[in-house]
Parts: structure tokens; C-alpha cells; sequence
């Protein structure tokens, strides 16, 4: 039991550092409202997983692969750029300041990638060996997977379209001419797009409404570029309509909308559920005073 549980403890701690990067998208979200407490709270734990002598910054320091031994330091830094410094989000609000957003969005997207890719590592390696991980603890781990790919999405939706509508703006007001504002506001388009495919792409679960969703946020994009219009032209050899691509596009941005709220009722309770059931086996096998170790 005691190799089992400090296995479980591996994951567990990675876990616990997926959801630190996780949880720094809401202060992207203007109408999520962060405490003052939970923000101190997340900023010690950073501190703490990442400090000299713990199990994450061991195995990341001492790792062989020289890019996985860059992890520790650009971890260290992306929290301090977070809490410690007002680099991109302000203290007084706990929110991302609008024009460093997309910056933010791409820096936590990347590092959490990597700390799922570590995750996926060791928890495929434990499972080769029957019994060795604690089903409540593989149960946590792939609930936790879906419903960060929902959220991420649900966060390029909304980015996406408010920012589809300052590129709109730019457009109108420079009479259709190149300017500044058009060709950043393109820039930042083409920089969310690419955000959502690497989030899309990099989703390995079995989720068929997940799938869906991911397939239906394209749609609504695709609609408001206009490509949803000349595909569905030249598949079905017609001509649309201004009405008919209206009704279309409205079509594509409900459905994709509803598909993300819906994915959020269905899958945050899933995650809370089976994280009570890792806090259920924290407290059954307390793990005192050693910290988690593992090899993969």
C-alpha cells in the first residue's frame, strides 16, 4: 500500500499544479470575480509546489531531457509574472488587463500543456502496473482533462467573438483601408484561432459532445469570417442569400454557444465529484512527512 499510495501522491501533486494554471484563465473572464484570499491562496501554493526540495521542482531539475529541465524556471517565472509582479494581471481587480489577454492566455495555455503532458507520463506508466493507481484518482485525473478542454474553449468563444467585433469596428471606421487598428485586431484574431486549434488538437479523450463542441466552436469562427457561407456555396453548388447567411450564422453561433454551456453543466460537477473523492483518499492515507516521488 505505501508504494501505491506514494504513486497516487504523484499525481495527485501534479494534479494540484495543472489546476493552479487552470484556474489563472479566470482572471480572463471579466465577469468571474476573484477573492482576495483565493488569489493569496493560489500564490502560496505556487510557491510552495515550486520551491527547492519539492517533488516538482526534483523531478523537473534533475530531469535528463535538457527542454523538461527549462520547465522549472519558466514555471517560477510565469507565477511571479502572475503574483508577484502586475505584468498581466492587476492586484486591485484580479483581472488580466485587456491588451495583455491573448499574451496571458498563450503563456498559461502552453505551460499548462506541458504539465498535462507530464501528468499523461506518469499516469500511463503507473497503469501498466494493475492496482497501482487508486480508481478515484484515475477518475479525477481524466474528468479534470475534459473539463479544462471545456472551459478553454469557452474562453476562445468568448474572446473570439469580442474580439471578431473590435476587428469589425476597425474596419468600419478606416472606410474598409488598411490601418493600425485593423491589422492588430487581425493579429489578435489569428492568434486566438491558432490558441483554439492547439486546444482542440491537443484533447486525447473519448467525449463524443466534447468533440462536438470543439467541431461547433469552429463553425461559429467559420461563420464569422465567412468561410461557413463559401464552403456550404460551393458543397451544395448555390448561391445564399444575405437572409439565408444570416439565419445561418445566427444558427452556428447558438449552437456553438449552447454547446459550451452545456458542456460546463455536465462536466464541472463531474470534476467536483471525483476531486471530493481525491480529497476522501487524501484524508484516509495522509502521506506525513515525506512528499510525492515518482519516476516515468
Amino acid at each position: 500500500m505505501a508504494d501505491n499510495k506514494l504513486n497516487n501522491y504523484t499525481l495527485i501533486e501534479i494534479l494540484h499544479l495543472s489546476y493552479l494554471l487552470r484556474d489563472s484563465l479566470e482572471y480572463c473572464h471579466p465577469q468571474i470575480n476573484v477573492s482576495e484570499e483565493n488569489f493569496e491562496r493560489r500564490k502560496n501554493m505556487s510557491k510552495q509546489m515550486l520551491t527547492e526540495g519539492n517533488f516538482i521542482q526534483k523531478w523537473l531539475s534533475n530531469h535528463p531531457n535538457d527542454e523538461v529541465k527549462k520547465m522549472h524556471p519558466q514555471l517560477v517565472a510565469y507565477f511571479h509574472n502572475t503574483y508577484e509582479e502586475e505584468n498581466y494581471v492587476l492586484f486591485n481587480n484580479r483581472h488580466v488587463e485587456p491588451e495583455k489577454a491573448v499574451d496571458f492566455i498563450e503563456e498559461t495555455i502552453k505551460n499548462y500543456q506541458v504539465v498535462e503532458d507530464i501528468l499523461k507520463a506518469f499516469y500511463n506508466e503507473y497503469k501498466k502496473t494493475a492496482g497501482l493507481v487508486d480508481t478515484r484518482v484515475e477518475r479525477c485525473i481524466i474528468a479534470s482533462l475534459d473539463y479544462y478542454r471545456v472551459i478553454t474553449n469557452w474562453l476562445f468563444f468568448n474572446e473570439v467573438i469580442k474580439n471578431d467585433n473590435e476587428y469589425k469596428r476597425a474596419i468600419k471606421e478606416s472606410g474598409g483601408k488598411p490601418s493600425y487598428e485593423v491589422n492588430y485586431n487581425l493579429n489578435i484574431l489569428k492568434r486566438l484561432v491558432g490558441g483554439y486549434n492547439f486546444n482542440k488538437q491537443r484533447y486525447t479523450g473519448d467525449k463524443l459532445d466534447i468533440k462536438q463542441m470543439l467541431d461547433d466552436t469552429m463553425s461559429a469562427f467559420k461563420a464569422l469570417d465567412g468561410t461557413l457561407f463559401k464552403d456550404h456555396e460551393e458543397r451544395h453548388n448555390v448561391t445564399l442569400t444575405n437572409e439565408e447567411k444570416q439565419k445561418m450564422a445566427q444558427e452556428a453561433m447558438s449552437k456553438a454557444q449552447g454547446g459550451c454551456v452545456n458542456a460546463i453543466r455536465i462536466y464541472e460537477p463531474i470534476w467536483r465529484e471525483t476531486y471530493a473523492d481525491v480529497v476522501k483518499f487524501m484524508q484516509e492515507n495522509p502521506l506525513q512527512p515525506a512528499t510525492a516521488e515518482g519516476n516515468a
